[in-house]
């Protein structure tokens, strides 16, 4: 199951899918709690075309005809709680482990990512680094309300290196929740 939120899906409306021949998209998530998808958005596109599956969770309060045309599009509703406007993630992969879905890989953006991580819910992160930087850019892990450098960051301490190796010119660094 790949997992983004809305924030990534607003600002690059990205399909999240397979491009390589014989391979399948893997189920999709996306983190919405107020329903603020585009309608137009090339990830529900490909739900009405069911190039993979859609899931998206969203919180309690939301409009019923917006659920409706979701569904109709193919997609699949998890209501979730929320606090604050956020998506409580406890409850979120409760509700995924009931339907048998017990891994996630997380492709988002910095307040989702840091979200994850400070709530200790990430197992294993892997960490790919380009060998050069190509300017400034965004950090990847931003928690809400705080701004973090991309040189300043630390993983926290309960996360150990357990492996590194090249991918092409990129170094793949393998984290573990120790």
């Amino acid at each position: 199951m790949l997992v983004t939120g809305i924030g990534t899906i607003l600002a690059d409306d990205p399909l999240l899918s397979v491009r390589v021949g014989g391979l399948k998209t893997p189920p999709r998530l996306i983190l919405d709690s107020r329903l603020r998808i585009p309608s137009d958005s090339a990830i529900l596109s490909s739900a009405a075309n069911k190039a993979g599956r859609l899931m998206i969770a969203h919180g309690p309060e939301i409009d019923s005809q917006k659920k409706e045309v979701l569904k109709n599009l193919g997609v699949e509703l998890i209501q979730t709680a929320s606090n604050n406007g956020q998506i409580e993630l406890d409850d979120l992969l409760y509700r995924l482990s009931s339907r048998q879905i017990n891994h996630i890989m997380i492709e988002a953006g910095a307040r989702l990512n840091a979200s994850f991580l400070e709530a200790a819910l990430i197992d294993r992160l892997v960490w790919l680094k380009a060998p050069h930087s190509l300017g400034s850019g965004l950090p990847a892990f931003a928690p809400e309300n705080k701004v973090v450098s991309k040189v300043d960051f630390q993983l926290p301490t309960a996360y150990i290196k357990t492996d590194s190796f090249w991918l092409e010119d990129d170094l793949a660094e393998i984290y573990s929740f120790d």
